[in-house]
């Protein structure tokens, strides 16, 4: 169903969505990728058009009083688009354009030459770029001496207001001021009247006697004047009227709001005299703002906001960005269409380099393939619940159809310390696939253990380098697209590095800077994704300057999961380093970075750039690993700035600098510095306005409203900046958070805070929450640690603080408050106790089985028809099933498998998995004898000739031999097979079964033992004499 395509672009509302029935229908993949709604906007913003010397007064009262209010209040994330405070002056000062489209240039210059014009300073100030479609003019950058450059200036402007009036050219004649672009842009621009209404206020302020001051040496910032006779510039000023009407016309009569007032001296508005005023016009615009965004709660709460529609919207959104300059590689689409359609029961794994295109390729099946499965069932409580289900899912296939799960980067997956593959099954239901992209290479090796777990090559699709002319037919197209032109020489330069680094990623990148290349350019253009990041970094630092451009870049790459942009700004505004290039040494009441300084350093970083939303706020993360990677190398491989700028973070969510506390300013005396214009200035110290950050922001018990911001970046921040103490206190050893986190969040996410750093105190607590049983109330939870952690009250410092913190207010959750030691004592020789009932019995069998990221207890009595995998670092126990009901079991040395043998076959299963591998035919009975390799179990039935050989690599019985054996061994590296028959030892080589020697002894053989790493091999007769043979 096309939903939407009948539907009026202007009417596409949220609550037409759920009546075109849109969110439904993205939930079962149904929805064209073309019509995927944007996020669900979480930033409101206001900004203010006027000109900046006719406001000043206005915007230091907004920023001092006005912004942190509003900021609190639109926490709850809405969008305002645009309010405009206008005043009297139109600011009609003309600017040399930045370009001139080569046709209009020459008529220009012809026209000058016609009157005899010395057009020299033109023609060097303006080069003829040709790599714009049409050619182009561009004004070239100014000198470091701002006056000489002023002086150039006004010199260009004069000449091209020349040349206009030569060709009668009224566009050039009386072009528009700032102002009244940004108000086109941002009022009339709007399509409907209602949107204008809802998002756009009009502020009028006028100066009643302004005509009587116009001597004033600050008038002009007021009223547009003529700077030699400081009377009105009509021009101007009609301009003023027209644009006052036009805006009057345009925008709601409710929403518009008059101040009057009179001059002051001496520069005209006056924070003292003018105080009522500006107290006014700051409750007002609070007031309007808060009305207009709680009119747009109203619309938005239709919106299905919750984590479920969002993650889903998100990941649609991020395919239809994958597939925006996708080419179509057919080989890889068509091997995984005919996958879809195959009997194979495994999972697909597309694997190949960084940046090769996996992601699009398996965007491009999603959207092509992919259905949602819509299930009803109770969420599982934890990670070890919902691998279980998800698997049994898996294997089951609880649906009537075919289902495509496509998981990209599952080597990017966070595993919160648990196995990254158990939960991939060895056999899919026959109706259900799985397409899974991976990296070659990653620190986890995960394609490596993968491998291991599925030997079928059959499993395993790499994707190859591009051709060198795809890539340059792609940057041709994409070029063509955005009518832009690159010379033979810079495209010889262009071929070479697609010939070298033929891939997605690449071209991409390369992209992204030729576009900027003008035709007398000859940049350079490194051969390689890293040297282009590269070369990008040093753009950048060259375009912002190097402390701007390293400090954001390192904020975006040192967070979790990526910054907002209003977080970003408060961060940049208590980071004395940066302000000091754009404060005086002079301090102020309130002191923040310009946005600008980060909107500029955006505009260039855009393409690199992805929003997600987390935690109900949209972040700016980056779209390529590669360029957070490049980031951390340039500029964090030093620990001190590391350490700094995690510092920054760590303050900013400690909430140090919010609220009316003041932060010592320490700024560098610099005279090449710029001026951020403040009236109050107080020495020593000033507000940041840096917005407060309480565990909870809203609402009290089940309706509390977290900061789960704060709680998933904190612990992270204060670990890298090596704030150990600060940790302890506000994190590991503090009831408030981990009561809040835990009320928030999975047990899992809380203890991954304690693996960040460990100690002594650490390691107690960490164990005393894991020993806590998952189905309990997060409000008993100072009585579980208190009761655990007693016996340290007087060895620790920090554990007493957080017993005396659950004693006093966990009395508000939880009456119960523990006097003596109620539990097991964390630390203690019993590290855990495992909740099954074993009866001790002979034939009970417990094996240990260690990984590299886990532990695990097998234990199986002969008559159960399941297994116990008990996980000694997580303390969960996982039962394995459909095992047989007799026998026991048999660990490989590399503890990747467990043997078993079922009536007349053996059986073999993955410990990291537990899931059944293969099985080979045999002959019934129960095994009288056996011995294990990484290669080979080999063993002998009961009243049978044998031993019988399986191999275990590639599952087969290989052998059997004509004889009964009571003795089996073989050799630690495969190789080598011992076995007894009567009186005699026979040693054969493996696989093929060559009998190397034979030894006869005087008794019969009972046990053969081979020393470790040798070939030596010890024989213990039935009469207890021990023989060793090498």
């Amino acid at each position: 169903m096309e939903y939407f395509q009948d539907v009026p672009e202007n009417e596409k509302t949220v609550e037409a969505a759920w009546q075109y029935g849109l969110y439904d229908a993205m939930l079962n993949g149904h929805v064209p990728l073309r019509n995927i709604p944007k996020l669900m906007p979480t930033c409101a913003r206001v900004y203010l058009s006027s000109v900046a010397t006719d406001s000043e007064c206005e915007r230091e009262y907004l920023i001092t009083n006005i912004y942190i209010k509003l900021r609190e209040y639109c926490r709850a994330a809405h969008n305002i688009e645009f309010q405009a405070l206008l005043g009297q002056r139109y600011c009609n000062e003309a600017i040399p354009p930045l370009s001139i489209p080569s046709d209009k240039h020459s008529a220009q210059r012809e026209a000058l030459l016609a009157n005899n014009v010395d057009i020299r300073i033109l023609e060097r100030h303006y080069r003829l770029d040709e790599n714009c479609q049409p050619a182009q003019f561009l004004l070239q950058p100014h000198l470091n001496d701002v006056d000489k450059w002023v002086e150039t200036e006004r010199k260009l402007s004069e000449m091209l207001m020349l040349a206009a009036r030569l060709l009668d050219d009224s566009d050039w004649f009386n072009p528009p001021s700032d102002l009244q672009i940004e108000i086109d842009t941002g009022l009339f621009n709007v399509e409907k009247q209602k949107f204008r209404d809802d998002n756009c206020l009009l502020f009028r302020k006028k100066i009643t006697n302004i005509e009587e001051c116009l001597e004033r040496k600050r008038a002009s910032k007021f009223i547009d004047l003529y700077p030699a006779t400081n009377e009105v510039d009509k021009a101007a000023n009609s301009a003023m009227v027209n644009l006052r009407q036009t805006v009057e016309s345009s925008v709601s009569p409710n929403n518009i709001f008059d101040f009057n007032i009179e001059w002051a001296e001496p520069a005209g508005i006056d924070s003292k005299e003018h105080k009522d005023y500006l107290i006014s016009f700051g409750n007002t615009l609070f007031e309007q703002i808060r009305r207009h965004v709680d009119v747009c709660m109203i619309e938005w709460a239709h919106y299905p906001n919750n984590e479920l529609y969002t993650e889903i919207q998100q990941h649609w959104l991020c395919t239809r960005s994958n597939l925006e300059h996708f080419y179509e590689q057919g080989q890889y689409l068509q091997a995984i269409e005919n996958y879809v359609g195959s009997q194979s029961h495994a999972p697909i794994f597309v694997h190949g380099v960084s940046g090769c295109g996996k992601s699009s390729i398996l965007s491009c099946i999603a959207s092509n393939l992919c259905h949602v499965m819509g299930m009803s069932y109770v969420a599982p409580k934890t990670f070890l619940e919902a691998k279980l289900r998800f698997r049994n899912i898996l294997e089951k296939g609880y649906c009537n159809c075919t289902l495509l799960l496509v998981i990209d980067g599952l080597d990017c997956l966070s595993t919160e310390g648990y196995d990254q593959i158990d939960w991939l099954p060895m056999k899919l239901s026959p109706n259900i696939k799985m397409v899974v992209s991976l990296r070659d290479l990653d620190p986890k090796n995960t394609l490596e253990k993968i491998q291991k777990k599925y030997t079928d090559s059959s499993c395993f699709l790499q994707v190859e380098n591009m051709l060198p002319e795809i890539c340059e037919w792609m940057l041709k197209k994409r070029l063509q697209e955005t009518n832009r032109l690159v010379t033979s020489k810079q495209w010889s330069r262009i071929s070479k590095g697609l010939h070298e680094s033929p891939y997605p990623l690449y071209v991409e990148l390369v992209f992204q800077q030729i576009i900027k290349w003008r035709s007398y350019d000859a940049p350079v253009l490194p051969h390689t994704v890293d040297g282009v990041i590269a070369k990008l970094l040093e753009i950048l630092e060259d375009t912002h300057g190097y402390l701007a451009t390293s400090h954001i870049l390192s904020l975006l790459s040192s967070s979790m999961y990526g910054l907002s942009e209003a977080e970003l700004e408060d961060i940049l505004s208590i980071d004395d380093e940066l302000l000091s290039v754009f404060a005086s040494p002079e301090t102020h009441s309130v002191l923040r970075v310009p946005c600008a300084v980060w909107s500029k350093l955006k505009l260039d970083l855009y393409p690199y750039l992805s929003v997600w939303k987390v935690d109900n706020v949209n972040l700016i993360t980056w779209k390529y690993p590669q360029i957070s990677k490049a980031v951390q190398k340039k500029y964090m491989s030093s620990e001190a700035f590391s350490r700094k700028i995690h510092n920054l973070v760590a303050d900013f969510f400690l909430g140090k600098w919010s609220g009316i506390v003041r932060k010592p300013n320490k700024l560098v005396n610099d005279k090449q510095t710029k001026v951020i214009s403040y009236s109050t200035v107080v020495r020593g110290s000033s507000h940041r306005n840096v917005i407060s950050q309480p565990l909870v922001i809203s609402g009290h018990g089940t309706q509390a409203r977290v900061n789960v911001r704060k709680l998933n970046e904190l612990a992270h921040h204060l670990a890298k900046a090596n704030e150990i103490e600060d940790l302890k206190k506000e994190v590991l050893f503090n009831y408030d958070w981990l009561h809040t986190k835990l009320s928030a969040m999975p047990m899992s996410r809380l203890l991954a805070d304690f693996d960040i750093y460990s100690d002594a105190e650490i390691s107690l607590v960490r164990q005393a929450l894991s020993d806590i049983k998952i189905e309990f109330d997060p409000d008993t939870l100072g009585m579980e640690l208190s009761g655990r952690l007693m016996v340290y009250y007087s060895q620790h410092p920090n554990i007493k603080s957080l017993i005396d913190q659950c004693d006093l207010q966990s009395l508000q959750r939880c009456s119960a408050v523990p006097k003596l030691q109620l539990y097991q004592t964390p630390g203690s020789l019993l590290q855990h106790q495992f909740e099954e009932r074993l009866h001790v019995t002979p034939t009970l069998q417990l094996s240990m089985v260690s990984k590299p990221d886990a532990t695990y207890f097998v234990v199986k009595e002969e008559k159960w028809n399941y297994a116990l995998l008990y996980n000694v670092s997580s303390h969960e126990t996982t039962r394995l099933f459909g095992l047989p009901g007799e026998g026991l079991l048999y660990v490989t040395p590399n503890q990747e498998k467990i043997i078993a043998k079922r009536e007349n076959r053996i059986e073999s299963y993955q410990v990291d998995s537990q899931q059944l591998e293969f099985s080979v035919d045999t002959d019934k009975g129960s095994i009288s004898c056996s011995a294990i390799s990484d290669s080979y179990f080999v063993f002998s039935i009961k009243q049978k000739t044998g031993p019988y050989v399986v191999d275990l690599l590639y599952p087969s019985l290989i052998h059997r031999l004509k004889h009964h054996s009571t003795a089996l061994a073989v050799s630690h590296d495969g190789e080598v097979m011992v076995c007894n028959d009567g009186q005699c030892l026979h040693v054969y080589e493996l696989p093929l079964m060559t009998r190397h020697c034979s030894i006869p002894t005087d008794d019969t053989a009972s046990k053969i033992l081979f020393l470790s790493n040798s070939d030596t091999f010890i024989v213990l007769s039935s009469s207890h004499y021990v023989t060793m043979v090498r």
